[in-house]
């Protein structure tokens, strides 16, 4: 009997969902709708751009919009997109918590033994949050490639 309850209620769980994460979208040239990532310089962020005139679409980092509304062209791209999204910033609010815990333990705690402890665990979540961020910079690489995969391309040949 729960097993029935259970089936039922993830088939209407399925059924309330949109049917697909991709939006109608019109034929597109690699070259005008191609995205990328632009580094960042001293004085602003890494930034995804489209095209050859690098028209700003979303700044990368802490607290973004979502990258996910961008990648409008495929289904994996959403899905890595949205990886991306959840992930980078789990990751560096991890990693800023690890960094204060690291920085502040000799400082806040008494004994070396408490300090070492408490150094120990910030350097663990410092590493944890790099390794988050380094899984979404990841996913992001793949959600371009979706992305761009399912660009028109002009044929060069005679």
């Amino acid at each position: 009997m729960t097993a029935a309850l259970r089936n039922g209620a993830l088939l209407l769980l399925v059924l309330a969902l949109p049917a697909s994460a991709q939006t109608p979208t019109g034929p597109c040239s690699y070259d005008a709708c191609a995205l990328r990532v632009k580094a960042a310089t001293f004085t602003r962020p890494q930034l995804l751009v489209q095209g050859q005139n690098d028209t700003e679409l979303v700044r990368l980092g802490l607290f973004q919009p979502a990258v996910s509304s961008f990648m409008t062209r495929s289904d994996s791209a959403v899905v890595y997109a949205s990886v991306y999204d959840r992930l980078y910033d789990t990751g560096g609010v991890i990693g800023i918590a690890g960094t204060i815990l690291t920085v502040g333990s000799p400082i806040i705690f008494e004994g070396w033994l408490r300090k070492l402890i408490f150094m120990g665990v910030g350097i663990g979540l410092s590493t944890w949050g790099g390794y988050l961020t380094n899984q979404a910079d990841e996913a992001l690489s793949h959600a371009i490639w979706w992305h761009n995969r399912e660009l028109a391309r002009e044929e060069f040949f005679p």
